[in-house]
């Protein structure tokens, strides 16, 4: 395999692809690469361990710092070789999927914890609306969702002005069903409940259709939460990574 251009090998599991990835390892050090100039990287640390051996079986010497690893092995290997350059302990520990989700949690009830006894109310209603519990699986998924997508506060708050503007738009189409209603939100809840217990023909049973009266008045009346949940989120956040700073750990 040239090394003219990038390229993938797309196949299922078992058609060969470490085999590949071995053959074109020991290619390379045939044509006189030092080892430690190759960066051979898998998913997994049973793939990592499957190359080791065959590359050996090949009578190949590796040192055991060559760069044959899952991601995570090979990032930890780069961030201790710079780690003062970046400012992190060199000496840092990768924490596993667990022990990070136990640190995630600990952190949310901690933050939920001292916003209520500080008498945060917006934190109180959340509390109120989710549970500890659910309230808590709510901070630690969103975490890891907004960690997947690469994104940050400030790419929240941007959905939240986003979602605001949105339900503005919104209320000042539906303005005038709104007041025909009294303009309460909480009474208008009420009143749909009752339609539906009552199985009556009313506009607010619709409840599946976005364009409804019932979702789009949702939409606004549920930019509160929207906002109060993401300021809880950011909070924890800010609690989790002081929890792994203490623990001297990192999650890749």
């Amino acid at each position: 395999m040239a090394f003219e251009k990038n390229t993938v090998v797309w196949a299922s599991a078992g058609t060969g692809k470490t085999r590949k990835l071995v053959d074109v390892y020991l290619d390379l050090v045939e044509q006189g690469i030092d080892p430690q100039r190759i960066a051979a990287v898998t998913f997994t640390e049973k793939a990592a361990a499957e190359m080791r051996e065959r590359i050996r079986a090949k009578a190949v010497t590796l040192s055991p710092a060559a760069p044959i690893s899952t991601i995570h092995g090979f990032c930890g290997i780069l961030i201790r070789e710079h780690g003062f350059e970046l400012g992190i302990d060199p000496s840092f520990t990768i924490l596993d999927e667990q022990r990070s989700l136990d640190l995630a949690r600990e952190a949310a009830r901690d933050t939920i914890r001292e916003q209520v006894r500080s008498g945060n109310e917006d934190v109180e209603r959340l509390f109120g609306d989710f549970g500890l519990d659910g309230l808590v699986e709510t901070i630690v998924s969103a975490g890891y969702w907004l960690n997947s997508l690469g994104a940050d506060d400030r790419w929240l708050d941007e959905k939240i002005e986003d979602q605001r503007r949105a339900a503005a738009a919104i209320q000042k189409e539906i303005a005038g069903e709104i007041e025909k209603y009294g303009g309460d939100f909480e009474k208008i809840g009420e009143l749909a409940d009752e339609v539906e217990a009552k199985k009556a023909k009313h506009s607010l049973r619709k409840r599946d259709d976005s364009r409804a009266l019932l979702p789009r008045i949702g939409q606004i009346a549920g930019v509160d939460s929207a906002e109060r949940l993401p300021r809880l989120i950011k909070m924890s956040g800010e609690n989790f990574r002081a929890e792994k700073r203490a623990a001297n750990g990192m999650v890749f």
